[in-house]
């Protein structure tokens, strides 16, 4: 009975000190969970001061009661406003053009970038198809997106000339209307000088440096385009220390996803601990190269840049002769180069603009004595003291007008001859 005793006794120890382990066991785990959710939730603070700090700070400003625009000229937020257009949008660089009017083609620019890009090949991406009240981006007869170009009627027993024309979103037209864009007034203005009909093609393209247009021009013509004359509208999107299209880091993190799966740190990265283990593990070991551009002061960066442009013009021309079409070069109107900065509605977010403003002016001086460009550098002078652009770079319906006036004054139509389409290499696209 003793021994059995002793059994129990020496069974329930054991059983004891069981629950003594599992006890102490489950604290330590828990106390661990609580520890590692308190840490998280501290870092989930920490990060969100931070991605709030970093984020762009709007202006406040009153409501006007009853008005689209406030008397500063700029947005009322009705919630279709981006932070670029309250931060600069100046609807007084409308001059005499209704509130409702301008309202609507900013209602437009909010729809389109909910699109956001579409992939096209060889460039990279490209603004969708769109169909608003104020702009449009229609598909050309090889499937390619244009920008909508105001292009009169035809008249019957009239040769058509066509006109393509290339550049960055100053060209496109943002934050204008279709019939406000200056390919649009150069087609009026041609058309109403001219006895010829002038089909102007509107290939303006947000972000685009002078590489991109040039492959788009080689695209366009193995299409079997065969435009009458081809214009590049440049200097505003100059290539910079590397030389490839604005998205190319995301292009290619999204064909890599495409081909491996993504690692356990890569999926779980949104916990704040693992977000702040990589932040210092960056911090330790650098960030890959090619995630960074290298550091260039800015005379080197004015020399590569005065190479791109030189190089792409070249190349573009060769193309464009290979198919027998004459090309002009225009070195465009360059807000960050040489636009009065007084005239700028939001005076206290301009220290972007002047720190660029060096590389530039060393960019521009040296192709204003390139004789292969025709310089309108100029024309914010000529212009007056008046607002040209409606935002920090994106040219204002009247100055639009203004610029094709003098555009058109380097297009000699009668000298041009009408084109047909050829053979393409491929089938409409639908990409």
């Amino acid at each position: 009975m003793e021994m059995i005793e002793q059994g129990i006794s020496s069974h329930s120890n054991v059983i004891g000190r069981v629950k003594n382990i599992y006890t102490a066991t489950a604290i330590i785990i828990l106390t661990a969970v609580v520890v590692l959710a308190l840490i998280n939730l501290l870092l989930f603070g920490v990060f969100y001061i931070k991605d709030s700090m970093e984020a762009v700070q709007l202006p406040k400003r009153p409501k006007d009661n009853g008005r689209l625009f406030n008397s500063d000229g700029s947005p009322v937020n009705n919630g279709r406003r981006s932070g670029y257009e309250l931060t600069w949008f100046d609807y007084r660089s409308y001059e005499n053009i209704p509130e409702e009017y301008a309202a609507d083609v900013l209602d437009d620019f909010y729809d389109l970038s909910r699109l956001g890009f579409i992939y096209q090949p060889w460039v990279q991406f490209s603004e969708p198809p769109f169909s608003g009240k104020r702009v449009h981006i229609d598909r050309d007869a090889r499937g390619f997106p244009a920008r909508r170009t105001i292009n009169p009627a035809a008249q019957t027993k009239r040769p058509t000339i066509t006109i393509f024309v290339f550049g960055g979103s100053t060209t496109f037209g943002y934050f204008v209307s279709d019939e406000h864009t200056w390919p649009s007034y150069l087609s009026r203005i041609l058309n109403e000088t001219s006895g010829v009909d002038v089909q102007v093609t509107n290939y303006g393209r947000g972000y685009f440096n002078p590489s991109q247009e040039t492959v788009l021009l080689q695209d366009l013509l193995k299409s079997g385009h065969r435009p009458s004359l081809v214009v590049f509208m440049d200097g505003l999107n100059p290539p910079r220390a590397i030389d490839v299209p604005k998205f190319t880091k995301a292009v290619a993190e999204s064909y890599r996803q495409l081909q491996f799966p993504p690692s356990y740190s890569e999926q779980f990265a949104w916990i704040p601990i693992i977000r702040l283990t990589n932040f210092l593990g960056r911090g330790l070991v650098g960030k890959a190269t090619a995630d960074t551009a290298p550091t260039m002061d800015t005379k080197t960066l004015v020399e590569n840049a005065v190479n791109g442009f030189r190089q792409d013009r070249d190349i573009s021309r060769a193309i464009a002769t290979l198919y027998d079409v004459p090309a002009l070069f225009f070195l465009q109107p360059n807000s960050v180069y040489n636009y009065d900065t007084h005239l700028f509605r939001n005076q206290s977010s301009l220290q972007g603009l002047r720190d660029d403003r060096a590389f530039m002016t060393g960019l521009y001086e040296r192709l204003k004595s390139d004789k292969e460009y025709i310089d309108l550098s100029d024309l914010f002078a000529k212009w007056g003291d008046r607002k040209a652009v409606v935002d920090d770079c994106h040219y204002s319906p009247g100055f639009n007008e203004f610029l094709a006036h003098r555009v058109a004054e380097f297009i000699h139509v009668d000298l041009l001859k009408r084109r047909d389409m050829a053979a393409p290499t491929g089938g409409v696209r639908t990409q």
